[in-house]
């Protein structure tokens, strides 16, 4: 147990080590005039990216991204909605396909 707990710990360090020399290595290559509402997003992206483990997955992912992006122009953010709507059809169906 203890043994696990550090090798655990030891990876988390590691891994903390490194997104900071990337911060510091390409940080600099983010504009200025995004700030700090960008990084929510691309959290959000890196957690979506890490979480495509099957067809299904990345088609509905695909789906919802290109109607979200498709749908722009509509009202009261509605295209996020929409965007969603279309990954679960898409998920659901491409899952049906596998089976």
């Amino acid at each position: 147990m203890i043994i696990g707990i550090v090798l655990l710990a030891a990876v988390f360090f590691t891994g903390w080590n490194i997104s900071i020399a990337l911060g510091v290595a390409f940080g600099g290559s983010v504009p200025a005039d995004w700030r700090l509402e960008f990084a929510p997003a691309v959290m959000f992206v890196g957690l979506v990216i890490m979480g495509l483990s099957k067809r299904s997955h990345v088609i509905a992912g695909l789906v919802g991204a290109l109607a979200c992006y498709a749908t722009l122009d509509l009202p009261n953010k509605l295209s996020i909605v929409v965007g969603g709507i279309a990954g679960v059809i898409a998920g659901t169906l491409a899952e049906r396909s596998d089976s």
